[in-house]
């Protein structure tokens, strides 16, 4: 015969077992899991090979981690969801400009993906640090995005609206663009002349995707040699070896 402490710690392991299936229940139906679904899984008749993971939110599967047949643990992500009905962009303003935005003002983005759009925002962040390296700040748009544009990682122009001024669009070049002349960051810009070219020092922004926005230099529009750079500094130097 059992004693009374032998009772007494299968009963506590009954309620411990209890309470384990009341939390697992409980989190099923956090998941989206319908009360016949996890009813089923209680069934030793109904063990299903394949089981319908519900996601707790609406978006579209941004990563994926665990491929068809894999074993996974209980805590291993699956995949990751994210809601792309409205997206932040991360801009970078030149520090003598910052004191100009405001937290709640108007900003607009365009892409080369959709050169004929124009996204429309606010200013939701303002980050108190500046980059000590180029002197800017990153300032956090957020952008409506109902049809799904925008999508992540994506390199975008973004124009401010900031105390009263106008918009202004920072020009875009790509890394390859930029070459070192004497310790100064220049690009080639193109001329009338197919066979003559204008170097420009520029100031820079952050690197983002292989591309710096343009902070001083040159204008939205000018048209700048973006392939074989480096060809036209090996000329120009060989031209200008006082320089």
């Amino acid at each position: 015969p059992e004693t009374r402490s032998q009772n007494e710690e299968a009963l506590n392991k009954l309620r411990a077992a209890e309470g384990e299936l009341a939390s697992a229940r409980q989190r099923l139906v956090l998941y989206g899991m319908s009360d016949a679904k996890i009813n089923a899984l209680r069934s030793p008749s109904q063990i299903r090979s394949e089981m319908e993971v519900p996601a707790p939110v609406s978006g579209t599967v941004t990563t994926r981690t665990a491929n068809p047949g894999e074993v996974v643990d209980a805590n291993k992500e699956l995949i990751r969801v994210t809601d792309l009905s409205t997206v932040w962009v991360i801009a970078q303003a030149f520090e003598r400009d910052l004191p100009k935005l405001r937290t709640g003002s108007g900003a607009s983005v365009t892409t080369n993906a959709f050169p004929d759009r124009l996204f429309r925002g606010q200013v939701t962040y303002i980050d108190p640090a500046i980059d000590p390296a180029t002197r800017t700040g990153k300032v956090r748009v957020e952008i409506p995005n109902g049809d799904r544009a925008l999508r992540l990682g994506m390199f975008v122009n973004v124009a401010f609206g900031a105390l009263q001024q106008s918009e202004r669009t920072v020009p875009v070049v790509p890394a390859a663009a930029v070459q070192m002349v004497n310790g100064r960051q220049t690009v080639f810009l193109a001329t009338a002349d197919p066979n003559v070219f204008e170097l420009r020092q520029v100031s820079l922004g952050s690197e983002t995707n292989g591309r710096y926005a343009v902070l001083e230099g040159v204008n939205v529009g000018d048209r700048i040699v973006t392939t074989g750079s480096f060809l036209l500094r090996a000329e120009w130097v060989k031209l200008n070896p006082s320089n």
